[in-house]
């Protein structure tokens, strides 16, 4: 449902590419956008949805057409408690922004995990308090 809806939506996209791969699931549950903060996220800088209204498998058309409806013109799109969904003109570049993506989310869960052990552990690195710039 969610692959037709965006083929029709987007006539231009040659493939979509929807997986629920571990990074990704993970970094989903937290109903979240991507941080920008390394050279592979600026690649999805406002080039990425955040789907934040899935409502379990999807089965009805409905849901396909919201996904479709929330990615617009984006490449990719966060699909809060699914998974991710890359979309492209070639299978290559589809797949090459999933696997992006997918990275993307596993860095951001390790340094997700980093920021929770120093403010818990009071981990301490050069004296004083490590301490990260981005929020939890």
């Amino acid at each position: 449902m969610i692959h037709h809806a965006v083929h029709t939506a987007r006539p231009e996209i040659n493939c979509v590419a929807h997986s629920h791969s571990l990074y990704g699931r993970a970094f989903c549950s937290l109903g979240r956008n991507l941080d920008i903060i390394s050279q592979d996220s600026c690649a999805f800088h406002n080039d990425i949805a955040l789907y934040s209204s899935f409502k379990g498998i999807v089965l009805a058309e409905e849901e396909g057409l919201a996904v479709a409806a929330a990615l617009g013109n984006r490449k990719a799109a966060l699909l809060q408690n699914h998974g991710l969904l890359t979309c492209g003109r070639t299978i290559e570049s589809t797949v090459f922004w999933f696997m992006s993506l997918d990275k993307c989310c596993h860095a951001q869960l390790m340094i997700r995990m980093r920021r929770i052990l120093i403010r818990r552990l009071g981990l301490r690195a050069r004296g004083g308090l490590v301490r990260s710039r981005l929020l939890i």
